[in-house]
């Protein structure tokens, strides 16, 4: 995935996510998700690149693959309920 597309798909996802300002740790976390469902992807389909059509779909499972993991960790879903709502972290 170029660049161009990686930036693109972060965009995407963090609307999906509804997420307004994400910090950089955030975002991180987002580009990890988003190459763990381009490689799963890839793998499933056995192809070698994503034609624009299943890039959404690498986003949709990427936001399924952030929620999981912000679930799991508890209190980072914490964190980012409180930031919503101006509450001390």
């Amino acid at each position: 995935m170029t660049d161009e597309i990686m930036e693109t798909l972060l965009v995407q996802l963090e609307r999906k996510l509804g997420l307004d300002a994400p910090e950089d740790d955030e975002i991180a976390l987002l580009e990890d998700e988003l190459s763990d469902a381009e490689g799963e992807l890839l793998l499933y389909l056995g192809v070698d690149e994503l034609d624009s059509g299943m890039l959404c779909k690498a986003v949709e499972l990427a936001a399924l693959f952030y929620r999981r993991d912000v679930s799991e960790s508890g209190g980072a879903q914490e964190q980012l309920l409180r930031r919503g709502t101006g509450q001390p972290e």
